[in-house]
């Protein structure tokens, strides 16, 4: 799914239009990603999920897309090193 961007803000940003299908395609291509990515480099989001899920749910893996403008392959490689 393809991100659409509002008009620039007073600073100049462009912020993506986030609807409710945007953030479902993109945390399923996200999860495809994570899924994706060698045991190394997940290891430790891996071992979260486990120890602690709370801190891995929806609302945090989705700070993550946001922080990367969802580009869904860069959140999950973040996500995937943020737990090292």
């Amino acid at each position: 799914m393809k991100v659409e961007f509002e008009s620039p803000d007073q600073y100049g940003q462009m912020h993506p239009k986030e609807t409710p299908e945007l953030v479902i395609a993109k945390m399923e291509e996200m999860d495809r990603a994570l899924e994706s990515m060698a045991m190394e480099e997940k290891i430790m989001y891996s071992t979260a999920l486990q120890r602690c899920p709370d801190l891995v749910r929806y609302e945090e893996r989705l700070k993550f897309l946001r922080c990367e403008v969802f580009h869904a392959e860069l959140a999950a490689k973040r996500l995937g090193s943020y737990w090292d």
